[in-house]
């Protein structure tokens, strides 16, 4: 017989602050949860604000939008 091994996708299961203000802090702590908990997790930012930092190893978001960034 053979054995199929099923591979959930991991889930995000925070919700990001949405609202930042100039010139202050950002701060977001991902938090996730996978199926199988042999899996790590490794953080990653494929899009993001000039100067948007992610812990490649914790998921912490930190980011200090300027007045340019403002919209």
């Amino acid at each position: 017989f053979d054995l199929l091994i099923i591979n959930d996708h991991p889930v995000i299961t925070s919700d990001p602050l949405t609202t930042s203000f100039q010139d202050e802090l950002y701060a977001y702590d991902v938090d996730a949860f996978d199926s199988n908990p042999s899996e790590t997790f490794s953080y990653q930012l494929i899009t993001a604000p000039v100067g948007m930092i992610i812990t490649q190893d914790t998921g912490l978001i930190q980011w200090s939008p300027t007045f340019s960034d403002l919209g």
